[in-house]
């Protein structure tokens, strides 16, 4: 009887544990699912922004926005951009990143109990996962701001400071009939100025 008492329990712990890795194992393909899934959304989010942030650049035209003679604030010297592109992209972009990578990486080798996770085979340290969710919505929110700003530049296509040094319009202001007339029909005749400074202008 007692035999029999042990070989029932035995059949039974062995079930337990066939359910419980069963369990674990359901348990790590959907922490798996929700990884990949968590991955693939900011990484599309940043794609899609992204694009459209290219798309206003490569074809998006400012709307064209009349002017005054006497209108003293367009009026001002062009200036080259007292911060070039790539001290833009390095204080903008690049350090902030680097902060957040070496931030959780400090961050997870002290105080972290977060488990790594399996994605594609491959395990990924909690620190790295960590870094690239908050890399990813910075992107997000980078490339969203850029995306705004552009929607509200080429819809409003209000002129710059520097539109009479640049665009020199085919109108004589001179002329007392266009002292305080509202301009709208009007091309630039500067010399020599390039595309992407006229699509600047505004």
């Amino acid at each position: 009887m007692r035999v029999l008492y042990l070989e029932r329990s035995g059949e039974t712990r062995y079930r337990l544990e066939k359910q419980q890795e069963t369990n674990n194992t359901a348990l790590s393909n959907i922490r798996s699912l929700f990884s990949y899934i968590l991955l693939t959304y900011y990484l599309y989010e940043f794609v899609i922004v992204s694009l459209a942030v290219l798309m206003f650049f490569l074809f998006g035209k400012p709307y064209k926005r009349g002017f005054f003679c006497n209108d003293e604030s367009l009026m001002h010297p062009y200036h080259s951009s007292t911060v070039t592109s790539a001290m833009l992209y390095v204080t903008g972009l690049f350090l902030p990143i680097c902060t957040m990578i070496a931030g959780e990486y400090l961050y997870g080798r002290q105080y972290s109990t977060e488990s790594s996770k399996i994605l594609f085979g491959y395990t990924i340290p909690p620190w790295l996962w960590m870094a690239y969710i908050k890399v990813g919505v910075f992107g997000f929110g980078a490339a969203t701001t850029v995306l705004v700003t552009d929607v509200a530049k080429y819809t409003i296509g209000r002129l710059r400071p520097h539109f009479m040094t640049l665009c020199v319009p085919d109108i004589n202001c001179s002329l007392p009939e266009n002292q305080f007339r509202y301009i709208q029909n009007f091309s630039c005749t500067a010399p020599g100025i390039s595309p992407k400074l006229l699509k600047e202008m505004r």
